[in-house]
């Protein structure tokens, strides 16, 4: 009975042994990335953002109102590179 017992005691000694030996092994470090994504609304540029001037009818002639048309069509025209480009900025945005 007292070798049944050293052999139960030698054999719980070493089941301890192969089990604290499993705690001491170092695992590799891990690297954690975080990332945070932050939502920020970017707005046009102001200049963009400005009514197209309106050009005045100085006049009474017929002449007068051709002169006015063709004011106002360069007015437009250039209101239109401006717009163009407010659509070419914020697709450039929704891109990135």
């Amino acid at each position: 009975m007292c070798r049944r017992n050293l052999n139960l005691m030698i054999v719980c000694a070493l089941v301890c042994q192969i089990m604290l030996s499993a705690c001491s092994v170092q695992k590799e470090a891990q690297t954690i990335t975080l990332i945070k994504t932050v939502e920020k609304k970017v707005y046009p540029p102001k200049q963009w953002l400005k009514d197209c001037p309106n050009a005045e009818f100085k006049g009474a002639l017929f002449e007068d109102a051709i002169a006015l048309n063709l004011k106002q069509r360069a007015i437009i025209q250039r209101c239109n590179i401006d717009k163009k480009a407010l659509r070419a900025w914020t697709e450039s945005e929704n891109i990135q």
